[in-house]
C-alpha cells in the first residue's frame, strides 16, 4: 500500500513540473506532434517569430502573399494560422490585400472578422478613402461585439477626414456599448494626426 502511495505521489509530481502525464505499461506509444516541414508553415504556426518586414519576408519566401491570401480565405485552416495569415498581409499595403480582408471581414470566424477589420484600419490608415471608412463603419453592426470595438478602434489610424466624423456619429448616437470607446478613440486619433504633423 505504501508503495502504491509512492507511485502515485511520484506521478503528480512528475506531471506538476513536466506537464506530461507519465503513460502506463500498458499504453501504447504516445502521438508525437510534428513540426510541420513546410518552413512557411513552421513559421506561420510559431508564437514568438515575426518578420521585421516585408522585404525579409519575400526574401524568404517569394511566393509570401499568395500563401498568406490562400490562408486567410481558407475557412478549413485551423484559426490560429489564419490570423498570423490575415496579420501578416498588413505588410502588403496594396489593392489586392485590400481586396482579401474585405472578404474576410465577412467571415463565419468573429475572431478573424475582427483581425481582418482592424488590419484593415492598421494596414491602410495612411492612404484610406472614404469608402475604406465607410467600410470600417458598417462593421459597428457585427453580431459580436469584439469585432464592432475593433472596427472602432481600426479608425483611430485611419488619416482620412470621414473617419474623424464616424467616430463622432458612433461616440453621439451609435450603440451605447460603443459610445465611450469612440470617444475615446476619437481622442487617440486626434493626438495621433497632431504627432503626425509635428504640430
Amino acid at each position: 500500500m505504501k508503495s502504491f502511495r509512492l507511485l502515485t505521489i511520484v506521478g503528480f509530481l512528475s506531471l506538476a513540473f513536466t506537464g506530461t502525464v507519465l503513460a502506463a505499461p500498458t499504453t501504447p506509444e504516445p502521438v508525437r506532434v510534428t513540426v510541420p516541414n513546410d518552413r512557411f508553415e513552421a513559421m506561420l504556426r510559431s508564437i514568438d517569430t515575426v518578420p521585421p518586414d516585408r522585404a525579409t519576408l519575400e526574401r524568404a519566401f517569394p511566393d509570401a502573399w499568395l500563401r498568406l491570401d490562400a490562408i486567410a480565405r481558407d475557412a478549413q485552416r485551423d484559426q490560429w494560422s489564419r490570423l498570423r495569415a490575415v496579420s501578416l498581409l498588413s505588410f502588403f499595403v496594396e489593392a489586392r490585400t485590400r481586396t482579401t480582408l474585405e472578404a474576410v471581414a465577412s467571415d463565419g470566424d468573429k475572431e478573424i472578422r475582427r483581425q481582418a477589420v482592424y488590419t484593415l484600419g492598421r494596414g491602410f490608415g495612411g492612404n484610406a478613402d472614404a469608402a475604406l471608412v465607410r467600410f470600417i463603419e458598417a462593421r459597428f453592426a457585427d453580431p459580436d461585439v469584439t469585432v464592432s470595438e475593433h472596427a472602432v478602434r481600426a479608425l483611430r489610424w485611419i488619416d482620412h477626414p470621414d473617419a474623424k466624423l464616424a467616430l463622432e456619429r458612433v461616440a453621439e448616437k451609435g450603440p451605447p456599448k460603443l459610445r465611450d470607446l469612440a470617444r475615446t478613440t476619437a481622442d487617440k486619433r486626434t493626438l495621433r494626426m497632431k504627432g503626425t504633423r509635428g504640430n
